[in-house]
């Protein structure tokens, strides 16, 4: 899964091994593993990429 951070744009993609994927300026993250996806932030803070 990928996600866009709304402030900084950046586009950041989980790794499946568990480990917490921040944006440069920290307002979203994720954290995916086979098991399940976190989002980490506020919702208007970022948007899924398909």
């Amino acid at each position: 899964m990928k996600i866009r951070c709304m402030k900084c744009r950046d586009i950041i993609q989980g790794d499946k091994k568990g480990t917490s994927i921040r944006c440069s300026c920290e307002k979203v993250a994720i954290d995916e593993t086979k098991y399940y996806t976190r989002i980490i932030g506020n919702d208007e803070d970022g948007e899924e990429i398909k």
